[in-house]
């Protein structure tokens, strides 16, 4: 949805990459685009793990990370189950390579999963952000346990004015 598409860019972490970018034309745009990559045939794997490398420059929203089991690989995604997955994605403008490891793909051991990278702006800001070096490997060993979580994630009860309380 929107006038904007993932292109390629030769700015990747290792060369060649793909980037998606709401600024365009001297204006932020309404956009909705899917990058969803060939499905894998997850069936057989002991533990699938996707890794990736991204890096986000300017306001806007967060990219998503989906995937899917019952996306027939034609027509409009937003009509099919996407499951939300935790992209470990960097701070909004931080301008810097993150990479993404040992996302866990365990839950969805089947022939035909899909995974996507949903990338939204508004005609009020677009983030660009650029992903590269993407791959799904089979481990032998479960991922270790891990918890991503931002500040502004972390909600505290209310303190009255005037009080303190230790966060």
């Amino acid at each position: 949805r929107g006038p904007l598409v993932w292109e390629a860019t030769t700015f990747g972490n290792s060369g060649n990459a793909l980037q998606m970018n709401g600024f365009f034309n001297g204006s932020n745009q309404a956009n909705e685009d899917w990058l969803i990559l060939p499905p894998f045939d997850l069936s057989s794997t002991n533990f699938p793990l996707l890794s990736f490398f991204s890096r986000t420059k300017f306001n806007g929203d967060p990219l998503q990370l989906k995937v899917s089991t019952d996306y027939p690989g034609l027509g409009n995604p937003n009509n099919f189950t996407w499951t939300d997955i935790n992209g470990k994605f960097p701070a909004e403008t931080s301008d810097a390579w993150t990479q993404s490891t040992n996302i866990d793909l365990s839950a969805f051991k089947q022939s035909n999963a899909y995974i996507a990278f949903v990338y939204t702006s508004t005609q009020d800001d677009g983030a660009r952000w650029t992903l590269d070096d993407i791959r799904v490997d089979n481990s032998s060993t479960a991922p270790p346990p891990a918890i991503s979580i931002s500040a502004s994630s972390l909600q505290f009860g209310y303190v009255p004015n005037g009080s303190t309380a230790d966060k």
